[in-house]
Order: C-alpha cells, then sequence, then structure tokens
C-alpha cells in the first residue's frame, strides 16, 4: 500500500531506462529466458505470496502438499537475474519447513520486517496457529517464540489467513474465528499483534487481540481476502461474504492500537454491494495509490447467462466509494476467481489466469488510474504469458520491483507428466516509477528535499534549526535507513539506495515526503 499519509506532495519523474524490450513482454535479462521453472513436487503447491526485498531478490511463498501427509511451506529465494540465491537455505535457494526443520505449516502468508526477517503465518494440522520467523539467510530465528516457532491454540477455533509488520516491526495477523453470540458459534474476523520476541502485544486492542463480526455476522461464505499497514501503521482489512442475495466487498480501518479509524467510511467501514449470490464464495484483492484512494477487484454474476464478470472498483482515501469508476476487465468465467491488482505510480496492473483447451496463462492488464487501458503495454493493454502448453494448478502471485518490472509465480503441471508439478516465476517488462504528481523541489511544514529526482545526493533544508532525527523507508513501507542533523542544511549521501520511490520522516515531529531516486 502507498498510502503516504504524512506526505505534503511527491516528486514526479520519468525514469529513463532503456528497456531491452516493450512493457507486457518477458525479461531475457531474467534466467535467460523471462521466466524460471525450479523446484517441481508431484502433489502440487498453493501459491501465496510474492515479496521484494530491500536489495530486490525476490521471495515466494507457498504450501507444498504432499499425498498422507501435513503440508509444508516452501520459500523460494531469487536473485534479479533469475538465478536462485545460493545464500538462501541449503545452498539451493530453497527452504523446505518440514524437510529443513521438521515443521509442518500450512503457509497462508508471508511479511518482511525492516531487518529483512521473514515471518511465515499459517496453522499445523488445522488445530495449532503457527508463526515462524526465518533469518535473513533461511534459518530459524531462535529469538522468536520457542526456537523460531510461536504456536498458539485454537482456543476459537482460529485460522490465520494474512500477516503484515507496523513500522516498529510488531506483526499483525489476521485470520478467521468462531466466537459465540447468543447461544450460538457466529464466524469473526480476529487481529493478533505479535511483539518481537512472538507473543501478543498487551498495549493493541484487548490484550493483543481484535475480534468482530458485521451487523449481519457475516452471512456466509467469509473470506478474508487482504491485509494492508499504511506508513502511519493503520490498519486495513478487505473482505467479502454473502447475506441474502447480495455480495459484499468491506473493507474495515482500524488506528496502529487496534481501535476502529473512524475517519474511514461509516465508523471504520468501506462497503461495496452487488447482487450476485449464489451460494458461493466471492473474492477481492486491493491496493492503494499514492493519494490513498483504494482499488479493489471483485466479480458480478450475470445471472442471465450463468457467469462471472470482473471489475475494479475505487474508493477515495475517507472511504468513500467512487461511483463513476467501474473497470470491467473483459473477462468472464463461469465462477468467481481471485484477482489481483498492483497500483505503481500511475499505473494499475491486474493479473488473472485463463485456460484455453489444455493452455493455461497469466493474463496481465495495465490501465491508468483513470481506468484507460494502457495501450503500449503488451497488445493494447494486455499482455499474456505462460502459453506453452502447460496446466495451471493455481493462481498466480505478483509484485512489482523498484525499476517496474513485475514478478509473477505460478504453480504449473506439465500435461505430460502428471508428477512434474513446478513454480513458474516469471519477470515481465514494466513501467519506471510515474508519481502523479510533478515538482522539483518538495517541503514539509517544517523542511524541503531538493533535487527531485534525487540522483547520488539529497539536500534537506531545516526551518527548525533543532537536531532533527529521520528514517527513510521503501516503497513497502520497510525502513533502510536512519540519521540525525543538527544543520540547518544536510547534504545526504544516497548512493546505496537503488532506483525507486521513497519516504523520508522527520521523527521528531511526524512530518514526512516522498521521493525519487534516479540514479
Amino acid at each position: 500500500m502507498k498510502n503516504f499519509a504524512y506526505a505534503i506532495s511527491i516528486c514526479f519523474t520519468f525514469f529513463s531506462f532503456a528497456f531491452a524490450q516493450t512493457p507486457g513482454s518477458l525479461n531475457p535479462n531474467f534466467n535467460a529466458t523471462g521466466w524460471d521453472t525450479t523446484y517441481g513436487n508431484n502433489n502440487g503447491f498453493y501459491l501465496q505470496k510474492a515479496l521484494i526485498q530491500n536489495d530486490q531478490k525476490i521471495l515466494v511463498n507457498a504450501q507444498a502438499l504432499f499425498s498422507n501427509e501435513g503440508h509444508q511451506a516452501a520459500i523460494i529465494r531469487y536473485n534479479i537475474d533469475g538465478t536462485l540465491d545460493a545464500s538462501f537455505g541449503g545452498g539451493d535457494g530453497m527452504i523446505r519447513s518440514k524437510d529443513d526443520f521438521d515443521v509442518y505449516t500450512r503457509a497462508y502468508d508471508m511479511a518482511l520486517q525492516s531487518t529483512g526477517k521473514i515471518i511465515i503465518a499459517g496453522d499445523q494440522f488445522y488445530n495449532t496457529e503457527r508463526i515462524i520467523r526465518l533469518n535473513t539467510d533461511g534459518s530459524l530465528d531462535l529469538s522468536f517464540g520457542d526456537n523460531g516457532i510461536a504456536d498458539f491454540s485454537r482456543s476459537n477455533a482460529e485460522f490465520i489467513y494474512k500477516a503484515a509488520v507496523q513500522s516498529d516491526d510488531k506483526i499483525i495477523i489476521v485470520g478467521q474465528e468462531s466466537r459465540q453470540v447468543s447461544g450460538s458459534f457466529q464466524p469473526h474476523v480476529f487481529i493478533w499483534r505479535l511483539t518481537a520476541n512472538g507473543s501478543l502485544d498487551s498495549t493493541f486492542g484487548n490484550n493483543g487481540v481484535v475480534s468482530y463480526a458485521d451487523q449481519t455476522n457475516f452471512g456466509s461464505y467469509l473470506v478474508i481476502n487482504d491485509l494492508h499497514v499504511f506508513e502511519d501503521d493503520k490498519i486495513l482489512i478487505n473482505h467479502s461474504f454473502t447475506s441474502s442475495v447480495n455480495t459484499l466487498v468491506q473493507f474495515r480501518k482500524f488506528n496502529a492500537n487496534g481501535s476502529i479509524d473512524n475517519t474511514f467510511g461509516n465508523e471504520g467501514i468501506a462497503l461495496k454491494t452487488h447482487r450476485s449470490n449464489d451460494g458461493n464464495y466471492t473474492y477481492s484483492n486491493s491496493d492503494s495509490d499514492e493519494n490513498g484512494n483504494i482499488f479493489f477487484t471483485a466479480s458480478i454474476k450475470d445471472t442471465i447467462n450463468n457467469n462471472y464478470s470482473h471489475h475494479v472498483y475505487r474508493f477515495n482515501s475517507a472511504g468513500e466509494l467512487d461511483n463513476t469508476f467501474d473497470t470491467n476487465l473483459n473477462y468472464t468465467t463461469n465462477f468467481s476467481k481471485l484477482i489481483k491488482i498492483k497500483i505503481f505510480g500511475n499505473k494499475c496492473y491486474v493479473l488473472g489466469k485463463e485456460q484455453w483447451e489444455n493452455n493455461s496463462f497469466d493474463k496481465i492488464y495495465c490501465f491508468t488510474l483513470n481506468g484507460a487501458s494502457v495501450a503500449n503495454f503488451g497488445n493494447n493493454g494486455i499482455a499474456i504469458i505462460n502459453q506453452n502448453n502447460i496446466q495451471a494448478s493455481s493462481d498466480g502471485v505478483f509484485n512489482i520491483a523498484g525499476n517496474g518490472n513485475l514478478y509473477i509465480a505460478t504453480a504449473i503441471q506439465d500435461l505430460n507428466s502428471s508428477e512434474n508439478i513446478q513454480f513458474l516465476v516469471s519477470n515481465i517488462i514494466g513501467f519506471p516509477y510515474e508519481s502523479t504528481i510533478g515538482v522539483n523541489e518538495v517541503s514539509a511544514s517544517s523542511f524541503k528535499l531538493f533535487p527531485c529526482p534525487a540522483n547520488h545526493t539529497l539536500n534537506i533544508n531545516h526551518t527548525d534549526f533543532s537536531s532533527k532525527d529521520f528514517s527513510i523507508r521503501d516503497l513497502n513501507g520497510k525502513l533502510v535507513y536512519t540519521f540525525s542533523s543538527s544543520n540547518q542544511s544536510t547534504v545526504l549521501d544516497i548512493s546505496f539506495l537503488i532506483n525507486g520511490l521513497y519516504f523520508i520522516q522527520d521523527l521528531n515531529n511526524g512530518n514526512g515526503i516522498s521521493f525519487i531516486v534516479q540514479h
């Protein structure tokens, strides 16, 4: 999420990268072909998350399935050139929780802390909720929980689905549970916050826990779609469910301490409702732009033709639905599908999967933030990859690196061999970061930055002469640098930062600005 809550303004530039290929095409500099299929497993995978580290290495998280056994987390790390990172795991670039640690877990989500440590969240055999923390080399972090593992008994039949990290590296966990209300058990959403050692944080919610239901008790088919933590540490949860004849996509926003954010929507709730209940699950995915507008996907059922169309909608930063914005993806299926969305500067990318006969492939849409197709991406705004007679065994996940390239991970099956199910990780040429606001110098109430974009140095001018402490975070909100200055003017060496968008904050008064690095 790129909701720069403190930002007064943002600098703007077109990066002058010389792309070898047109946007929407496979990047030949990634493993020479644009993709990699390295890790096989004959019982399949569920892909869960793709993350880009501060050093631009790519992490992919999946559940690996095994016949007559439990599930294990499979984490793979790539270098930027598409080779497996030999410094991760046992030298092959992969971590397998059962094989490497003798730990079964269903790896529903993954998150990164500012230190680079990796959070894996899921459960063990439906009876214990399990959170694992890995060091940057893939080994268990013995300072977390019990030798790297924090287990929680399922007192309310909890299921963990999502994980994220706040600015102080405290861990936010979201899932579904069953609580007794008026003599019957009803579905609830829970939020946990964990401290650095893996225990519940008593300063959050009620002794570390927030639990809530909907006015309609979430009806049926509750799905927790995604979790976002903003730069001001506020928490946004996207879930969908059915109630009567309606399907609902609901966002709830909380303050950093777990209280409801009443500045958002109606008492912290923003809602999109459409009549399409057919007794099935419906899915959504979401992201936000620089101004805090929330873009999200949803499926609508055509009850006459008995199929689904897939759309992108928008809430503004206050949680108000923009009824003028409805981007139809021209993507029709016979069932509701999870369509993924990412916002990168002034571009919106949407990932879906289609199948024609025996061929399954990823389909990537590129829109402006007004919903118009970007004609020079792929073929009139649509890129199609993986057309090589393969069958997908799960939907894809994707993320965007600082240079604008897209990394897409899918689990695939060779049609000629049911025993060969693999990760497929593709690198697609994208667009450089282009902000929605254009200036050459940016300023907050007590300091200003120039030039913008910055190259190897960044000039910082104080209007307050007292000593100042600053932090710099990357596009994902991860802390990359801290420094102090007692001078009115400071020239900061930023040659160590890779190209991309960053957020600098004055820690003394909370003011902050986004800036772009372009070497």
